[in-house]
């Protein structure tokens, strides 16, 4: 479920270039329907009944997958209060944040495909714009006690979410040229979807 009040200004805009809209609320939208194919969305089939519609070996998989997430988010520490996250807490939210952005940029070049190219701004490409709109949507301030609660929280600090989405995205890799190996493009990623 998306809140109605996501549907206006800053959010969304009716007049605004698909990226920005499929950055900020497609983003949030992506996540949603993500949380859906996870170890908590597995227990409701399509019908919404209540029963395990993985497979071994997707479960396997995934399982696999998650650990990953996991273990990227263990390896974390708030810059401005020295505390780390604990990557088994935010698990669900952090998977749904890489595969969702990541949904949602694919959701975006099926809609140019159908309606043309955007034109880019200020030297940036529409894809590049996209990934920028996804961080903005997340664009927050804390205040030392709000980061200290989000460290053991299932919604980690907005950076932390922001830097996972892009560093564990191919598509972002590619669209700022990051070399394999850098912070921004990892050599070993952890692929949600």
């Amino acid at each position: 479920m998306v809140p109605a009040g996501v549907l206006f200004y800053p959010m969304f805009g009716l007049h605004w270039p698909m990226y920005l809209n499929f950055g900020f609320i497609g983003n949030i939208i992506g996540q949603k329907v993500t949380q859906e194919f996870d170890m908590m969305g597995k227990w409701y089939d399509s019908t919404g009944a209540e029963r395990n519609w993985f497979g071994d070996k997707t479960e396997q998989e995934f399982v696999k997958r998650l650990q990953c997430v996991i273990k990227d988010a263990n390896k974390y520490t708030v810059p401005l209060i020295n505390i780390a996250l604990e990557g088994e807490r935010s698990q669900h939210t952090n998977v749904a944040d890489i595969g969702g952005a990541k949904l949602f940029l694919l959701a975006y070049n099926l809609c140019v495909a159908d309606h043309g190219e955007e034109l880019g701004f200020g030297g940036f490409t529409p894809t590049k714009l996209y990934w920028l709109s996804v961080g903005n949507s997340m664009c927050t301030k804390y205040d030392n006690s709000t980061l200290e609660s989000r460290t053991v929280s299932t919604y980690p600090p907005n950076e932390y979410r922001v830097n996972s989405i892009a560093k564990n995205n191919d598509l972002f890799a590619e669209a700022f040229n990051c070399p394999v190996g850098s912070n921004m493009n990892p050599g070993n990623k952890c692929i949600t979807c």
